[in-house]
């Protein structure tokens, strides 16, 4: 009996040391370095914009001009929109291809005359984008005065061609004629206007 508790002993030992020792922690997680981690939330690059040069002709049909590629794709027009309640005086309306996205929320116009930009958004024709302006402002003004190349860019998405005596004419016709004062007008101011008096002869 006494041999069988001397033997049951180193067992017992063996028990408790295992009951008294600590549980393993589990491993922390990895920690990136600050390099790393700021690597990882920079945003992607933006993509970059595509400017193709096209050879082309011109068209004009009624109020609007087109610059059509050689396969007859439009690639931008200019078309003269009548006055009207929604608009007030008459309006310039400009599409361009366009990467049609949400880059595309304009279309940036560069001519010899200087550079105009007309908000925009994507049109009902695949890889366009339309955009409507007044007959006054900076965009029928570069487009009409600028001589030699044209660059349109509508999002991600851009073309190069020479502008014609076509797009100049039209926007011309759009805006409205300037009226001076009638001549009964300019009457009615002169007798409207007091007579200085005249000192009379002592």
């Amino acid at each position: 009996m006494r041999n069988l508790i001397i033997a049951l002993i180193p067992a017992a030992l063996a028990a408790c040391g295992n009951a008294s020792a600590p549980a393993a922690e589990a491993p922390e997680a990895a920690v990136k370095p600050p390099a790393q981690q700021a690597q990882a939330e920079k945003p992607a690059p933006k993509p970059a914009t595509q400017i193709t040069e096209a050879a082309g002709t011109w068209s004009r049909s009624g109020n609007s001009v087109v610059y059509a590629a050689a396969d007859g794709a439009p690639l931008f027009s200019a078309k003269c929109l009548a006055a009207s309640e929604d608009l007030g005086g008459p309006a310039l309306e400009l599409t361009s291809i366009s990467s049609a996205d949400d880059a595309a929320g304009s279309i940036d116009i560069f001519t010899s005359a200087g550079n105009a930009r007309v908000d925009a958004r994507p049109d009902k024709t695949p890889g366009t984008a339309f955009g409507v302006t007044d007959t006054v402002g900076q965009a029928p003004y570069v487009l009409a005065a600028g001589s030699g190349e044209i660059r349109v860019v509508s999002g991600t998405k851009g073309v190069t061609f020479e502008t014609d005596q076509m797009l100049e004419d039209l926007i011309e016709s759009c805006r409205p004629a300037y009226t001076p004062p009638a001549d009964d007008e300019k009457g009615e101011e002169a007798t409207d206007a007091e007579p200085e008096e005249t000192p009379s002869g002592t």
